[in-house]
């Protein structure tokens, strides 16, 4: 095999790269916006409901989409990264579930929700919704199957940033819709136990 070999060396590159891309834009933004023009205001209460709703949309688009797969007769693949999870070693695994937990919803949220939502906003609501929604999928194209519900998943945490006004309220509800994929996933991928 080659340097990268299938597993453990191959999550470890995806990590280190997608933590690398999506940190080095942070400090740009920073200081082009602000905390306030990245929607860093503390969460209400509110808040923490709509990201428990926007939550649940994204997991049943999810769901929904793995439905219909199966329902035309193509099983659905989870995304690339949670079968290198499944079978990576025990450190490249602790580090891409800190990755999908934490890491991964704090730097795509400041940069489509914080940053993108705001500057697509000056065209619209429907191009804040639907242009950030497109380019979340889009930017999880390596994994084709999984463009349709990251869309949905991208579209309603663009509402919910727009109706709260905050990017925590985002992070919290990404958090929590990877907590739940990786725990289902990781679940059926040891057989239940």
């Amino acid at each position: 095999m080659g340097a990268l070999q299938a597993g453990g060396d191959l999550l470890t590159a995806q990590l280190v790269g997608s933590a690398c891309g999506g940190a080095a834009a942070l400090p740009f933004l920073w200081r082009a916006r602000g905390a306030e023009g990245l929607g860093l205001r503390a969460p209400r209460g509110s808040d923490l409901g709509g990201a428990a709703a926007t939550t649940a949309v994204s997991l049943g688009a999810a769901a929904g989409w793995s439905a219909l797969l199966v329902g035309i007769g193509a099983p659905p693949e989870p995304q690339a990264v949670l079968g290198r999870l499944a079978t990576a070693a025990p450190a490249a695994r602790a580090a891409g579930l800190l990755w999908a937990g934490l890491g991964a919803p704090v730097v795509e949220e400041l940069l489509f929700r914080g940053a993108l939502v705001p500057a697509l906003r000056r065209s619209g609501a429907g191009a804040a919704v639907f242009g950030s929604a497109a380019l979340f999928g889009v930017a999880h194209a390596a994994d084709p199957a999984a463009i349709p519900p990251l869309a949905v998943m991208g579209a309603a945490l663009a509402l919910l940033r727009l109706r709260t006004g905050s990017t925590w309220a985002c992070v919290a509800a990404h958090a929590l819709h990877n907590a739940v994929a990786l725990a289902v996933y990781l679940r059926g991928a040891s057989g239940g136990a």
